[in-house]
């Protein structure tokens, strides 16, 4: 099971972009916590893909 569960995908997606309406002198750190969260829920996959494969 992933740790954040698919958090990159879905309702988030439409809070960030709420968020850049909203604050859109911050879009550069919205964006870098978003590619973070991308990030870390894309290398959660690959491992679980890899376990189960394996």
């Amino acid at each position: 099971m992933s740790f954040l569960g698919g958090l990159s995908e879905g309702v988030e997606t439409v809070a960030v972009h709420s968020l850049w309406l909203i604050f859109p002198g911050a879009a550069w750190e919205i964006a870098s916590v978003r590619a973070l969260l991308v990030m870390a829920s894309s290398v959660q996959r690959i491992i679980a893909g890899y376990r189960s494969l394996r």
